[in-house]
């Protein structure tokens, strides 16, 4: 498949680049998975169904919560290729914040959902059964292969997974705050 047509000016990457060097110097509050099993101690899964909004069940909240980890667990598909096409681009400022910026912090964003499956009764080797298979799954993307194709999947993706972690959360603050706070972490990191 030929390339699409992409070019910008020198001044344009040294902006670039220079605003990786001041995002990869400081990185912001990352997220601790001690943090995590810290408020996991305390999660009262039988307090969130009781108090679900009418017409949701265990299983929608379970459903919900399997949607986030699958989402979530992929990081390694989507940073192989993008930081690919960032190489083909030769797009050195692209590579540098997905390998060292925006990798490291995603790694993280599984966890909570799959804390809270756990609380909620989901086998363990089920859900890395399931995460695994989502990880060997091939990327499919057909919107574009320049840094800008790419970037603007990402930016929307990372909007649209704010929002749905924003819902979790604000489903499960009045009977698991613990749980709705790992939630609204991650949604605080992607607004960094």
């Amino acid at each position: 498949m030929p390339k699409a047509p992409y070019s910008i000016s020198d001044s344009s990457k040294g902006k670039l680049d220079g605003l990786v060097d001041r995002i990869e110097a400081d990185q912001g509050d990352l997220i601790n998975l001690r943090e995590f099993e810290e408020r996991q101690q305390s999660l009262d899964v039988r307090q969130v169904i009781r108090t679900l909004p009418e017409g949701l069940d265990e299983d929608d909240l379970a459903g919900i919560l399997h949607l986030a980890l699958l989402t979530e667990c992929a990081t390694d598909i989507y940073v192989n290729e993008i930081s690919s096409r960032a190489r083909d681009f030769n797009s050195t400022w692209l590579e540098r914040f997905n390998e060292n910026v925006w990798k490291p912090d995603e790694y993280m964003h599984a966890e909570p959902f799959k804390r809270v499956l756990l609380a909620l009764g989901c086998s363990e080797a089920e859900l890395d059964r399931e995460i695994e298979e989502t990880q060997a799954r091939e990327f499919e993307h057909v919107g574009g292969d320049s840094p800008i194709h790419v970037t603007t999947f990402g930016m929307v993706q990372e909007y649209l997974t704010d929002h749905w972690h924003g819902l979790i959360s604000r489903l499960l603050r009045p009977s698991m705050p613990e749980a709705a706070a790992m939630t609204a972490r991650i949604k605080q990191r992607a607004r960094h």
